[in-house]
């Protein structure tokens, strides 16, 4: 490989790398985290913070303890104007990743933990139209999270049909990890 710069039609220069591919010469571009100097520079990698790095934050893709569930719920034939309670399994100390929920009406929903044995107010509320999914994702790991209790601890979606005359099925999956 050998370094370049490629000059484009609006005066902007890319580095880059040139290198030959199944015989053609191609110029990869170069996108640099730090100086010009390679001492300057940032490797970005799945790995533990180095502290050297000057302040660089790498962390791994994926935690050491990641277990996803898929948490699959029902409810069939609800009423028109009522809600159902989906609840997940037992998940004591876990963190919510997500929840999808898809209806055959119109709908509303809001998440809750269910902590102790005790509900909570809504932590998130969404909806859709017959037919459309629902699907929410935490905006950060841990963001919802759940105690270890002598009680229940499971995470709960309330889904109204908001149609004014037909039942709806309800599907609704938890994505929870540790």
């Amino acid at each position: 490989m050998a370094r370049n710069f490629v000059q484009l039609p609006d005066a902007t220069k890319l580095d880059t790398d040139r290198k030959d591919v199944n015989g053609q010469t191609v110029d990869q571009e170069i996108d640099r985290l730090g100086g010009e100097d390679p001492d300057e520079l940032a490797d970005v990698r799945n790995a533990d913070p180095n502290p050297d790095d000057g302040g660089l934050v790498v962390r791994p893709l994926t935690p050491a303890a990641f277990n996803p569930v898929n948490d699959y719920q029902t409810s069939a034939a609800l009423a028109a104007g009522a809600t159902a309670t989906l609840t997940s399994s037992a998940a004591d100390g876990k963190k919510l990743a997500g929840l999808d929920v898809w209806t055959t009406v119109a709908y509303k929903v809001s998440i809750h933990t269910f902590d102790d044995d005790v509900g909570s107010n809504p932590l998130a509320v969404g909806g859709g139209q017959a037919y459309q999914p629902f699907m929410w994702r935490t905006p950060t790991r841990g963001y919802i999270s759940l105690g270890s209790t002598a009680g229940t601890d499971a995470f709960r979606a309330l889904v109204t049909n908001l149609d004014d005359a037909n039942p709806a099925d309800i599907f609704a999956v938890f994505h929870y990890e540790d």
